[in-house]
């Protein structure tokens, strides 16, 4: 993750793993991000990934070129299967929050 003299996040990271269990779970919680901290292009492969705006918003873009925002309320769910290389970073000024 970015680490700007700017940035101001907190992650609260929960997993339930078990030898030779599948899947993996794991919960991250963003708690307040904001301009210039983001999530630069970083790879994911084998999972989902769910991304759901509690305030603020994000870009997000792939690396085969899809790209959108996700609001306030809105809920992004990425299959990675055989691997993804995606960015998400704040939309405008301001705290941005999600899960």
């Amino acid at each position: 993750m970015s680490g700007g003299a700017d940035e101001e996040f907190m992650v609260l990271r929960a997993a339930v793993v078990a030898c030779c269990l599948r899947p993996h779970l794991s919960l991250s919680i963003g708690v307040a991000v904001s301009k210039p901290a983001g999530f630069p292009d970083h790879p994911h492969r084998g999972f989902e990934t769910l991304t759901y705006m509690l305030e603020g918003a994000f870009t997000h873009q792939d690396f085969v070129g899809h790209k959108g925002i996700i609001r306030t309320w809105d809920v992004q769910w990425i299959t990675t299967e055989r691997g993804i290389v995606h960015l998400e970073m704040p939309a405008g000024d301001g705290v941005h929050k999600g899960l």
